[in-house]
């Protein structure tokens, strides 16, 4: 009868993120197992995670597999090396035991196998496990001296090319150079960053993980300081650089300049911008975007469906029916008093709204992110990892200004907070059923002041601002047509959504106890 195993893959660093080394280390050890007549019924792997003992990032599926041994579910470990099962002392003592209590075997492709229940066996597999870890150390030492060697002649340490240079990192891919020279003239013209990504896009460039550009991934690009032939090594500038610039010094500061006093997705000249443009949508589902509405020889700005938008830029093609266009300003006018009504149901810790949360959470991860790419830096010392850590922590930062955006820069929460308390006062009147004239009118006097609070307050935001607010108040803005049941403009607050949600669960558990 043969014996259960159990494959065991890691890598340390998988920069592509598509886990080719693992896959190959796979198969490497179900060609192990084969030849050693043992039946595979277990595969643990851990992608991008490194066994070193310098390292304190926790290897789930290499616990899970010690996990398992001791409960007894397979006999013998496959793994490639030793080196890919583990470079910690510690671990090799844990494995050790269980080869005392469990009779656990180990069968390695590239590395020799040792008898783990004699003193011989365990003295001599620790022993290379302690080489095994100095080795590693002593190569990052290495190539950390090699790359120190380079930087000090002007030359950037070696790492995946960059967008704008060929390989060698110092000179400039002309197609790439021309295409960064134009967006550097559009910013200095006042062009937002996220039409410049549009362009990109519409044009088949792509970024070199193969994305699409987005205004962050843009605006980061064009603040590298490689572009203008600085070379910056482990965050420093320094003296000496042998890269080929692609603008000057002074067009790259003053675009910097630029970049860096306003949000990503708003840098250059101001642009009209009706605030309910990808806010708002159609009842089909898609956004309703700024397009323009004509009766009678007369016109003006409207709020049309993507869809429609879209056929009227195609040529030949025939505009649908079916999709909502709507005059602006009938819209516009409506959602502030959807908004101001919706905050008498909103409690202080909804104002944040939903679009805020999302970002939170965005920038939880990205912080992840960065915190790995830093430990590899600190662990190999390749610069490809410092530079990856940078650039997220620029994503980072980003999402940290768009947060305090929605948090103080459009002063919403201390408007919501003077609106809600005069709403209070009318909501007191209405719970006591109007018990005479004198709280009427303290009540259309509060609701009054509610108003004024709010509507003054809403006059001086521009149109990012605007949007932020209603995002934070309400779930769905949807133009449906006419005739719709729910009315041309239907308005969700996030408090339904919240209702209907909870009307679910109801129904739900009563039907489960049924």
């Amino acid at each position: 009868m043969s014996l259960k195993a159990a494959l065991y893959a890691r890598i340390s660093a998988d920069h592509k993120g598509e886990g080719e080394g693992v896959a190959a280390q796979v198969a490497i050890g179900r060609r192990v197992a084969d030849r050693n007549g043992l039946e595979v019924v277990a595969i643990y792997e851990d992608n991008d995670v490194s066994a070193s003992s310098n390292s304190r990032k926790p290897r789930p599926s290499f616990d899970a597999m010690l996990a398992a041994a001791d409960r007894g579910e397979f006999e013998v470990i496959v793994a490639y090396s030793m080196s890919r099962l583990t470079r910690r002392a510690a671990e090799w003592v844990q494995l050790i035991d269980l080869a005392r209590t469990r009779g656990l075997r180990f069968k390695f492709e590239a590395s020799p196998e040792y008898d783990l229940n004699t003193e011989d066996g365990r003295a001599v597999a620790l022993t290379i496990a302690v080489w095994d870890a100095a080795e590693a150390g002593r190569a990052g030492e290495r190539k950390r001296a090699r790359n120190a060697e380079r930087v000090k002649s002007g030359q950037p340490a070696p790492r995946p090319r960059v967008f704008g240079f060929e390989q060698d990192g110092m000179t400039p891919r002309e197609s790439e150079a021309a295409l960064l020279r134009e967006a550097y003239v559009a910013v200095l013209d006042g062009s937002p960053v996220r039409e410049i990504a549009r362009e990109w896009n519409d044009t088949g460039w792509r970024s070199m993980r193969g994305n699409e550009w987005s205004a962050v991934t843009v605006r980061n690009t064009l603040l590298r300081e490689r572009n203008a032939g600085v070379l910056v090594a482990n965050g420093k500038v320094q003296p000496v650089s042998r890269i080929e610039p692609i603008i000057d010094t002074e067009t790259f500061e003053t675009a910097r300049a630029i970049l860096t006093t306003a949000r990503p997705e708003c840098k250059g000249r101001p642009t009209v911008d009706r605030f309910l443009s990808g806010v708002a949508s159609c009842s089909c589902g898609a956004h309703l975007v700024v397009g323009r509405w004509a009766s009678h020889g007369k016109s003006g700005p409207a709020y049309v469906c993507q869809e429609i938008a879209q056929a009227t830029r195609t040529p030949g093609r025939r505009v649908p029916s079916g999709h909502a266009r709507i005059k602006a300003d009938l819209l516009e006018e409506r959602v502030p008093i959807d908004v101001l009504n919706a905050l008498r149901h909103e409690s202080p810790a909804d104002t944040e709204g939903e679009a805020q949360r999302d970002l939170i959470v965005q920038r939880a991860a990205i912080a992840e992110q960065v915190a790995r790419s830093k430990e590899m830096y600190s662990e190999f010392g390749d610069p490809s990892d410092l530079a990856r850590a940078r650039r997220l922590q620029a994503e980072h930062d980003d999402l940290s200004e768009r947060i305090d955006a929605l948090r103080a820069d459009t002063g919403q929460l201390a408007v919501i907070a003077a609106a809600r308390a005069a709403l209070a006062a009318v909501d007191e009147w209405w719970h006591s059923f109007g018990a005479d004239d004198a709280a009427f009118e303290a009540a259309e006097e509060s609701m009054g002041t509610a108003r004024k609070v709010f509507f003054d307050h809403w006059a001086s935001l521009g149109a990012d601002a605007r949007r932020n607010l209603v995002r934070a108040t309400l779930a769905a803005v949807r133009v449906n047509q006419p005739g719709d049941p729910h009315g041309r403009i239907q308005v969700i607050t996030h408090q339904e959504v919240r209702d209907h949600e909870a009307a679910k669960a109801r129904a739900a558990a009563r039907k489960s106890t049924t």
